[in-house]
């Protein structure tokens, strides 16, 4: 488990919906807040020598006023070392060229084209309103990207009313 301490009291607006943990976990950790800090709980064993982040988008706000903390994420490795590679981009529709918002971002370590069908992403991230994303903390490889708005929050391709983007050019961070 990790507590996060900050100076202001705190609210959690939405955490289930904008917390985003990459490389994702079988079971999303449990979240709760009281008073001045945040406590993540992990349900799943975490994987050895791998850096993670949580991204939690706006869903941190002091009490009081109700202002979010934007873009907020923690990093932490259960190795010795903290990866530091990062992508960022933007996803727009094909069709209207207008950003696409809360698309999830997912790198993976298999460079097939059926990978986002049958495997969970390695590293994920989600499009904010303008459409921008960034992966931070990514490990020295080579990357498939794909964009999904997943219907049913299983981080794969898998129902047709889904839809995908992605780029037929290999991500080397």
């Amino acid at each position: 488990k990790i507590t996060l301490n900050f100076d202001e009291f705190l609210q959690l607006k939405s955490v289930q919906q904008k917390f985003v943990m990459s490389p994702p976990v079988k079971e999303n950790p449990q979240i709760i807040n009281k008073g001045k800090s945040v406590t993540i709980s992990f349900k799943d064993s975490l994987l050895p020598n791998t850096t993670y982040n949580l991204n939690f988008s706006d869903a941190i706000a002091d009490l009081n006023e109700g202002n979010s903390i934007n873009d907020f994420h923690f990093c932490f490795s259960t190795g010795s070392v903290i990866d530091s590679l990062k992508i960022s981009g933007k996803v727009l529709n094909a069709i209207t060229l207008k950003p696409e918002k809360n698309m999830f971002v997912m790198l993976y370590t298999d460079t097939l084209d059926s990978t986002p069908i049958k495997q969970v992403p390695y590293y994920i991230s989600k499009t904010n309103d303008n459409g921008d994303f960034k992966i931070e903390n990514i490990k020295n490889g080579r990357y498939k990207i794909f964009a999904l708005q997943d219907g049913n929050s299983n981080m794969l391709f898998d129902l047709p009313s889904e839809i995908i983007a992605f780029s037929d050019t290999i991500i080397v961070p």
